[in-house]
């Protein structure tokens, strides 16, 4: 999600609010200020993992019945950590983002839910007399959090089991010396679908994402899909399709995610470590997100007018 179109959700719930009416989205919370991050922890897990993948927001800074309070961002620096403590190998990316209103400020936090489920550490476990209990699948329902039953990890499993099998075969990141620096990314994917069930993948729904030290970037004005056919052995013919908006894939085959139109921050050197590049594919079939990531190293180029640099992973003839 861009960060326009969190500051575009943030407007809308402020709006509900000032109009008195109640916020039906099951993905938001608000926060008049900063909780305790134990609570945090279990509730931020509690609400990713009810929604089963989808991405939450949490507002801080915001009152239901006093409206904008305002939230100071430097407190963000300190809690985030404290929370992420909590959480037992891997806790949801986030994103934050600062927006003014009325002369406030309000933290918004996107918190993807793309890698549920999420496990929470007992606070009390090792001391006297709390239990034989070290970690927890915490799990919402209303405004309450509780542990997750079976039936809720079973919702959470069933729709994880049906992701396509996914290779990534090969990426690339290059450099361009446009208005600054501009990048273009492409990801070569196997996709090898669940029983060969039909998927639909939106374009507007697939995102990639670099990091490079602590440069990141990959917001793209244009997402381009693309069959990649394999012609070495012999084949052309794909299972996969493409128009200007979606893929529909049918079986086994190969994918190209292309993003055109990134904007760099403005530096006086590009760094010469390795990028991480992260694909988010966004099933419309499945209501699932596929996440994958790959190191990509800094390559040589010769020399180039039109090619600044290039980082670069894959198989020969990727």
């Amino acid at each position: 999600m861009k960060t326009s179109e969190i500051e575009a959700w943030v407007f809308q719930i402020v709006d509900q609010v000032d109009n008195n009416q109640p916020n039906e989205d099951s993905r938001v919370e608000l926060k008049r200020t900063w909780i305790d991050t134990y609570k945090a922890a279990r509730e931020i897990a509690g609400h990713a993992n009810a929604n089963r993948g989808e991405d939450i927001l949490w507002v801080i800074g915001l009152d239901e019945k006093e409206g904008i309070i305002g939230a100071d961002k430097k407190e963000l620096a300190n809690w985030l950590p404290q929370v992420w403590h909590y959480f037992k190998e891997i806790h949801p990316e986030v994103i934050d983002l600062n927006v003014q209103i009325n002369g406030k400020t309000l933290e918004a936090l996107l918190f993807s839910g793309d890698r549920i489920p999420y496990v929470v550490k007992n606070k009390a476990y090792g001391h006297t007399d709390a239990g034989s209990v070290e970690l927890e699948v915490p799990w919402r329902e209303g405004c309450q959090t509780r542990s997750a039953r079976r039936s809720d990890l079973i919702r959470i499993l069933v729709p994880m089991s049906q992701l396509p099998k996914v290779e990534f075969l090969g990426a690339n990141i290059i450099v361009l010396p446009r208005n600054g620096y501009e990048v273009r990314i492409t990801a070569h994917l196997y996709l090898y679908p669940y029983q060969f069930q039909t998927l639909a993948i939106p374009a507007h729904r697939c995102e990639l994402k670099a990091k490079i030290d602590d440069i990141e970037f990959g917001e793209s004005e244009k997402i381009v899909l693309k069959p990649l056919k394999d012609t070495r052995g012999g084949m052309s013919e794909s299972l996969i399709n493409c128009t200007k908006t979606e893929a529909i894939v049918y079986g086994p085959g190969l994918l190209d995610v292309n993003a055109y139109s990134i904007k760099l921050p403005a530096l006086t050197e590009l760094p010469s470590s390795d990028a991480l590049l992260t694909v988010k594919i966004s099933l419309f079939d499945i209501g699932k997100a596929l996440v994958i990531s790959e190191n990509l190293k800094r390559i040589p180029i010769a020399q180039n007018p039109d090619i600044i640099a290039r980082w670069s992973f894959g198989k020969q003839g990727f």
